[in-house]
């Protein structure tokens, strides 16, 4: 019965001291894959000059991607992320194929210009960076330096019509589809849209 009783210890001894030792094998290996994920976890608020870098990390839709390679100018350029968003979305010539609009800079020159990817393919660039320049207002350099940006529908712009029937509210009423609007500081709005022929722009 001796026996018996002191080889039962003798396991509970072995089964405790085996526990302890997985214990302290177990908790390193815990503290080491935290600062594995630590380390791997990318540092997301840098901004990287690298457009195609820059289009993963804010998740751009496809079709400003396809539009990106068309797109000749003399400098390489990026995003101005100054903007939010940096993108818009809208129906500008009012053919119900989606276009999009950006605001960019050129990497070198940091001259800003206004690209739009008309039906998400063809890219028409616009202000001081476009090659060759076409400027869309008589502001200096021709730069979009503004706060904020939205589009105004085309109901948006009739109903501005109709309770304000002036000649800038004719104009944008007649627009062919949705018009892009660049608040700036110092209580100014410009107005960008497709008069069927070509990019009009009424400032306020």
């Amino acid at each position: 019965m001796k026996t018996v009783i002191i080889t039962i210890l003798i396991l509970l001894v072995f089964l405790l001291a085996c526990q302890k030792s997985v214990v302290q094998l177990v908790e390193p290996t815990k503290v080491n894959s935290q600062e594995t994920l630590q380390e791997k976890t990318p540092v997301t608020e840098t901004i990287t000059n690298n457009v195609e870098n820059l289009l993963n990390e804010r998740s751009t839709p496809t079709a400003i991607w396809e539009c990106l390679p068309k797109v000749k100018l003399d400098e390489p350029f990026e995003f101005d992320l100054s903007w939010n968003p940096f993108y818009l979305r809208t129906d500008i010539d009012g053919n119900r194929v989606i276009d999009y609009a950006m605001v960019i800079r050129g990497k070198k020159t940091k001259k800003l210009g206004l690209l739009i990817c008309k039906d998400a393919k063809e890219p028409l660039i616009f202000g001081e960076l476009a090659k060759p320049k076409t400027p869309l207002t008589d502001m200096e350099n021709d730069n979009f330096i503004g706060s904020h940006w939205e589009i105004i529908t085309k109901k948006e712009a009739r109903e501005w019509y109709s309770n304000v029937p002036n000649e800038m509210n004719k104009k944008l009423a007649n627009a062919k589809g949705e018009i892009i609007s660049f608040s700036y500081e110092i209580d100014g709005v410009l107005y960008i849209y497709w008069d069927g022929k070509a990019f009009q722009t009424i400032a306020q």
